[in-house]
């Protein structure tokens, strides 16, 4: 089961601990998009599991990159395959339907 980053939470409210980031990992997140500036997602294996990895552009301002971690497989390697994951991995509880349109609504937003 995907456990959310549940920020200021005690360790046992979440079902699994989630990993840190590591400024290393956090770096190759940050080449990748400026290598790929239409993604808008990324999933990279690491620390046992996936990280998926979510870009929100800032306007003129740095992006800022919303990682969760999920135990789950790699998607393919589309923006839309991993937002589903991304959300499934954020908003393990909700409905299918409702992963699916805030998936398809985060691929419609504005890009760089």
């Amino acid at each position: 089961m995907n456990a959310p980053l549940i920020l200021g939470a005690e360790p046992s409210v979440v079902e699994h601990e989630v990993p840190a980031a590591t400024e290393e990992n956090a770096l190759d997140d940050r080449f990748f998009f400026a290598d790929h500036p239409a993604r808008k997602f990324r999933a990279r294996a690491g620390n046992d599991g996936l990280w998926l990895i979510r870009r929100r552009p800032q306007g003129g301002g740095s992006d800022v990159y919303l990682r969760t971690f999920s135990r789950t497989q790699l998607p393919a390697d589309s923006d839309a395959a991993i937002a589903i994951s991304w959300y499934r991995a954020t908003w393990p509880d909700k409905p299918c339907d409702e992963v699916r349109k805030a998936a398809a609504k985060a691929l419609k937003e504005a890009g760089p």
